[in-house]
């Protein structure tokens, strides 16, 4: 799995191609995250059409710039990218978490690029609320205070790189390990580039921000969308799990899914789909499920 460097002005994105003919689909990772956890469904995907992978500023080989990583900024250079690959034709753009974010914001800045919107339990553009939310639920607040999720961002992105391998000694996920042993090591290094995180810090400290920007662009979208939405049963388990108290949990999570369901409202022709079984990582949990519904958009 050879990637290129493309040089698009502002800097160089780290990029990687399947497929020889058909519509282009765009993969927009979620924060902290490399496309190789797109692998599986990139390559079947590639059997009808053409994917596009690339790593945002700072995520991989991915050259990281002084300037704050909004999703305004990443929606701009992806459309640079496009540019300089050549790619005038409507696109459909796959965003998971915080790509869902910057695939939106993307959306509603050149619409006429667009021929179909995935998100995939994406981050949502009211993000304020959350955290509005996040202040008045105790057990919440005190395991998971946002300002300690900004703080790991940057001491992690202050050490070298054999730092990260001893003290941070990232993981990999269950799923992930059942990749090929090359991805598992291309993902190993990808977690421990200080690169990573200086962008995580910079798209996390900017993230409310980047939210409230894409509210300002409230014209409604015609293009098919489709939502995938997370099993909020698994979710609360989840924080459960961690701690947090039960009914707290259910109050996050009642949000979360309301606000889910809310993004079918940004076009016309939105679809709300939920992914039963399935946590935020549904790309990895249930790719069949976001193969068939980016398969639907092809059609």
């Amino acid at each position: 799995m050879n990637s290129k460097l493309i040089d698009i002005g502002t800097t160089k994105l780290e990029v990687y191609t399947y497929g020889k003919k058909g519509p282009v689909v765009v993969i927009e990772t979620g924060m902290g995250s490399s496309f190789y956890d797109w692998n599986i469904i990139a390559s079947k995907l590639s059997e009808k059409t053409r994917v596009l992978m690339y790593h945002r500023e700072g995520y991989g080989n991915s050259q990281l710039t002084q300037e704050p990583c909004t999703s305004k900024r990443i929606a701009e250079n992806l459309n640079l990218l496009l540019e300089k690959e050549k790619i005038n034709e409507p696109i459909i753009i796959v965003g998971h978490s915080f790509g869902g974010l910057c695939a939106l914001h993307f959306t509603k800045l050149y619409p006429a690029k667009m021929a179909g919107l995935v998100l995939v339990d994406s981050s949502p553009v009211e993000i304020y609320k959350i955290e509005e939310l996040k202040r008045t639920l105790p057990s919440i607040q005190s395991k998971y205070p946002t300002i300690n999720t900004l703080l790991r961002f940057k001491n992690y992105g202050d050490l070298k790189q054999h730092e990260i391998v001893t003290q941070v000694n990232p993981k990999l996920s269950p799923k992930q390990l059942e990749f090929t042993d090359k991805i598992q090591d291309k993902i190993k290094e990808f977690l421990t580039n200080p690169n990573l995180y200086r962008a995580e810090a910079s798209e996390f400290e900017n993230m409310i921000d980047s939210g409230k920007e894409i509210e300002k662009l409230n014209e409604l979208l015609n293009i098919p969308m489709k939502v995938l939405g997370r099993d909020g049963e698994i979710e609360i388990a989840n924080l459960t799990n961690a701690g947090i108290l039960e009914n707290e949990a259910i109050i996050f999570e009642d949000l979360i899914q309301k606000l889910n369901r809310s993004k079918t409202a940004y076009s016309d022709k939105g679809e709300f789909i939920l992914v039963k079984g399935a946590g935020h990582n549904i790309h990895l949990e249930r790719p069949d499920i976001v193969i068939k519904a980016i398969e639907e958009l092809l059609e």
